[in-house]
């Protein structure tokens, strides 16, 4: 009986020494880099569709306010990249200094699908589209892989039969000279930058109001029809207001509006102090910063804008 325990024991020192040693833990997956996205969310506002994440970027298209729309990739800073009509390399700014410009609906799949379906792309324009893309690329190929230059020609033979130099071939024709290149005319100066004097200006129609004198600047907040700003600038079809919407310890940004548009004038300029604008463009500021801040926005005399 001694012998057999004995024996047992060796045979399984034996198959513990021969066994592979046990599979380390897998490691925990790193974390993607990738910001997420997807989803379905509502435009609180008309939005602009650019074709990159900036706002220099240029426009293609819009979002009406009411619209669904679906997203593939959020990044940090507001930008949405989004799947519409067809493309999925669009982007709109999902939020201002100011407020989110959309919300989360995650029941919009339906009315996206039907807004994607009544707004399929005109064949002319996707073949327009096209094109110009594939012009794009053959720009992009040959401009990474250049033609080369090909070798002079071999100077023609003499005649050696009638002894040389006496029937030499006549020399080529002289090279006729390159035109002039053609002239590019001079950019006009930008229009004079006149001082605004602080003077109060009506709004006639919502606006929206920008970081530079451009349609491409990046928005700065929105102005509603009957509000009052004041100008401190003015420079060709735009002027240079106080920016009410400029948080604290934040760096100065600048805040133009279009004076007028392709649908007429924006702005009217009060004579007088009508309808106490001073007091009510003091109060919507208020009302503004104490947003900004997290704190309680003073009451209003009248919480509307002005008349006249």
């Amino acid at each position: 009986t001694k012998a057999a325990a004995t024996k047992a024991a060796a045979t399984k020192a034996a198959a513990t020494k021969g066994a592979a040693p046990p599979a380390a833990a897998p490691s925990a997956a790193a974390p993607s880099a990738s910001s997420g996205g997807g989803g379905f969310y509502t435009a609180l506002a008309n939005l602009n569709v650019r074709d990159g994440p900036t706002g220099s970027a240029d426009p293609v298209t819009s979002v009406n306010k009411g619209d669904v729309i679906k997203v593939e990739e959020e990044k940090a800073d507001g930008w949405f990249r989004l799947s519409l009509r067809g493309r999925t390399d669009v982007w709109v700014l999902s939020k201002n200094r100011v407020k989110s410009m959309v919300e989360a609906n995650p029941g919009g799949a339906a009315k996206w699908a039907q807004q994607e379906a009544a707004s399929a792309e005109d064949p002319a324009e996707k073949e327009k589209r096209e094109k110009e893309e594939a012009e794009k690329k053959a720009a992009e190929e040959a401009k990474k892989n250049p033609p080369k230059k090909s070798a002079p020609p071999a100077p023609a033979a003499k005649a050696a039969d009638e002894g040389e130099g006496e029937f030499d071939l006549p020399p080529p024709p002289p090279k006729k000279a390159a035109p002039p290149p053609p002239k590019v005319a001079a950019k006009p100066p930008p229009p004079q930058v006149v001082d605004g004097g602080g003077a109060l200006w009506k709004v006639l129609n919502p606006g929206r109001c920008r970081d530079a004198p451009i349609s491409k600047g990046e928005v700065v907040g929105e102005l509603s029809k009957g509000d009052a700003v004041k100008c401190l600038a003015q420079q060709g079809d735009w002027i240079k207001v106080e920016n009410i919407w400029q948080e604290q310890g934040q760096p100065t940004v600048e805040t133009w509006l279009m004076f007028q548009n392709s649908k007429g004038k924006q702005l009217a300029q009060l004579d007088e102090d009508q309808g106490g604008a001073s007091t009510k463009f003091n109060e919507k500021k208020k009302a503004i910063q104490a947003a900004l801040s997290g704190e309680e926005p003073p009451p209003s005399s009248d919480g509307g804008g002005f008349g006249g």
